[in-house]
């Protein structure tokens, strides 16, 4: 009994000491975008969103500032990553071009510097973070080609199209395909939450029909192997680039903070083979971790705080060769 005690502590000792020596010495982080109103309204409307379709709500902003608070007490007073004062050598943080990123990122940085001005740079053309000229021009072959010929695409359209007419009328938004019912779905969800007035002439059996398939088709459509080759790689290259250069110790800094969308998330977990099986929910947020120990550098790739296996990595820790392979 003694022995078995006395092998437990010996091996406490040793875990804590090589915990104690990692260090977190780089982090790139990607968020969505907090809660926001419908892009595609009902017609006619049943609800009046004073912020505007596809903006950040209050609940948004909400999201994103305890977001903020939570990382900085992590980065900032645990960890000591960050220095309690904004240097602008030591951080850097871009969004998207859309309102609600951009709201996003002043929202969470609320935050994590409550009394300071922290810059937001935004690329507004070609951003890799959300490729639209190439999202849009490549989106409709991809589903063609790939996702139509899915058994459970074609199962979801044999079973819902009698009713697309009927869902058309009842909510003004016209749906020729399966992809327009997932459009319809992100309205619907979004009403939920809100709890806003629903079309009348939706029963409750046909918004969860709905609701369903919308839940179904995202990871269908953005977890598809091609998917991460289109949109997914692009964003890991650039992923890859910061942290190569934070591994060589090229400037001083130590955090990025990207705002982005559930698109963003959803392809690069596709390209790190990593299985989603739901829409990345509004605020998720996807680390990237470079750590030192004792001089060997290695990185934790975590998702909503739950550390990710990565099959190319073969666990939970990767080096910077194994991601720049899935490349």
């Amino acid at each position: 009994m003694r022995s078995k005690l006395i092998a437990i502590l010996i091996t406490c000792f040793f875990v804590n000491a090589v915990f104690a020596a990692e260090k977190l010495v780089f982090v790139v982080d990607l968020f969505r975008h907090g809660d926001r109103t419908p892009i595609h309204p009902l017609t006619p409307q049943t609800h009046h969103w004073k912020e505007g379709l596809g903006q950040l709500t209050s609940l948004g902003v909400h999201q994103q500032t305890e977001l903020g608070k939570k990382l900085r007490k992590r980065y900032i007073e645990e960890l000591k990553l960050l220095p309690p004062q904004y240097q602008s050598e030591m951080l850097y943080v871009r969004s998207t071009n859309t309102e609600r990123t951009l709201m996003s990122a002043e929202a969470f940085l609320t935050g994590f510097y409550p009394t300071q001005s922290v810059p937001v740079d935004c690329l507004k053309k070609n951003d890799v973070l959300l490729p639209t000229e190439l999202f849009n021009a490549k989106l409709g072959d991809l589903i063609k080609n790939h996702i139509v010929p899915t058994k459970e695409w074609q199962k979801q359209t044999a079973q819902t199209q009698p009713k697309w007419a009927e869902w058309s009328q009842a909510t003004g938004l016209e749906i020729k395909s399966l992809r327009d019912v997932c459009y319809l779905a992100d309205t619907l969800s979004i009403h939920q939450i809100h709890q806003a007035p629903l079309p009348k002439n939706l029963n409750e059996q046909d918004i969860a029909e709905i609701i369903a398939v919308g839940k179904m088709g995202f990871p269908l459509l953005y977890q598809h192997k091609e998917a991460g080759t289109l949109f997914g790689k692009d964003q890991l290259a650039l992923i890859y680039s910061y942290l190569n250069k934070a591994s060589g110790k090229e400037d001083n800094i130590k955090c990025m903070l990207l705002f982005t969308h559930d698109t963003t998330l959803a392809t690069l977990l596709t390209v790190l083979q990593v299985s989603l099986n739901s829409q990345p929910p509004y605020a998720s947020h996807l680390s990237f971790a470079l750590y030192d120990n004792d001089g060997e550098q290695y990185i934790k790739v975590h998702f909503n705080d739950k550390p990710l296996t990565i099959p190319a990595c073969q666990g939970e820790v990767c080096t910077l060769e194994k991601i720049h392979k899935l490349l």
